[in-house]
């Protein structure tokens, strides 16, 4: 973890980055430290565990309150561990999106109609706690001196140029344009990772030299990797370790992965198809040979979405 105590813990989702900047950047704007999870959790480490640490060691939380935010499980998760350790929660409500039941009966700051005016009270806020303290009225002062933004910037929807120009995202993204045809595959990266927030439970980069985004489900007596994006000859590559599977029902079974192969040869050019004794290997799928397109990337999303139903019906059959 890369701040140091006494910070603000981000409770934000990935879909709302002009939200979640124009927040990030008020509060240190006022000199207050912040840890946000795009930005503070190293190459090397599991998202999961690192931002569990995060919330426990951080004095306030911040949650930006939107409709994606009240559909993230990170950010459920987040409120959650909050709330059971009793850090203080300070709410900030962009939409009018229903809150999770841990912080429904906090009073929250309304960014709805006047939003500059609003991050003045969240600031105001914050300073009242002990560790935030500013040492001089001067210092409030200049520290309160910060950046406009309309009501219409915050609304700009989030796949619009602007907003993906705003996005700062982990490391391992920006490590992708080392690669040939990096710019699609830090896009198709992007994109699965906006995925990854409301569907799987834990993203994990692997690797120092060759760092590779592991795409987690917490199954069974510990998890199963869903699928991989890393690099194979310097091609960038989503692997799907069905070999592992094999221990995860319904995938136990070689007609499920067999199945779930074929529907994986349907993205691949016919001259790269998958045989058949690959259902009980790790087909690797080139990004620009297999996800070039919007529609084959979303056909993808739709099989994992599959993939990711049937095994927590069958976790809570068993279970």
């Amino acid at each position: 973890m890369t701040v140091q105590p006494p910070y603000v813990f981000i409770s934000h989702s990935t879909q709302d980055p002009l939200a979640r900047d124009f927040i990030l950047n008020g509060i240190e704007a006022a000199r207050i430290r912040t840890w946000v999870d795009f930005r503070d959790i190293p190459l090397d480490k599991s998202w999961g565990k690192e931002i569990l640490r995060a919330v426990h060691k951080c004095a306030v939380m911040v949650v930006i309150l939107t409709r994606n935010a009240s559909e993230s499980r990170w950010v459920d998760r987040e409120t959650l561990q909050a709330d059971k350790l009793g850090k203080p929660m300070l709410i900030c409500r962009f939409d009018d999106a229903d809150a999770p039941i841990q912080i429904a009966e906090l009073q929250p700051i309304d960014f709805r109609a006047q939003p500059n005016a609003a991050l003045l009270r969240l600031i105001e806020a914050l300073q009242k706690y002990p560790e935030f303290q500013p040492r001089s009225a001067a210092q409030v002062a200049e520290n309160l001196a910060l950046p406009k933004i309309t009501r219409r910037d915050l609304q700009t929807p989030a796949d619009s140029p602007r907003a993906r120009r705003a996005v700062q995202q982990h490391p391992f993204f920006d490590h992708l344009l080392t690669y040939s045809d990096g710019q699609l595959a830090r896009a198709v990266a992007l994109d699965l990772q906006v995925w990854a927030e409301n569907t799987i439970d834990d993203l994990n980069v692997k690797g120092q030299k060759i760092p590779a985004l592991t795409f987690d489900l917490w199954v069974g007596n510990g998890g199963v990797t869903l699928f991989t994006i890393k690099a194979a000859d310097h091609i960038p590559m989503i692997e799907i370790p069905l070999q592992y599977l094999r221990n995860t029902p319904p995938f136990d079974t070689h007609r499920h992965r067999l199945a779930l192969l074929e529907q994986l040869n349907a993205l691949m050019p016919l001259d790269q198809r998958f045989t058949a004794d690959r259902a009980d290997g790790r087909p690797r799928l080139p990004i620009a040979a297999a996800l070039a397109t919007p529609d084959k990337l979303a056909a993808f999303k739709a099989i994992m979405d599959r993939v990711v139903a049937d095994i927590r019906q069958h976790e809570g059959k068993t279970s």
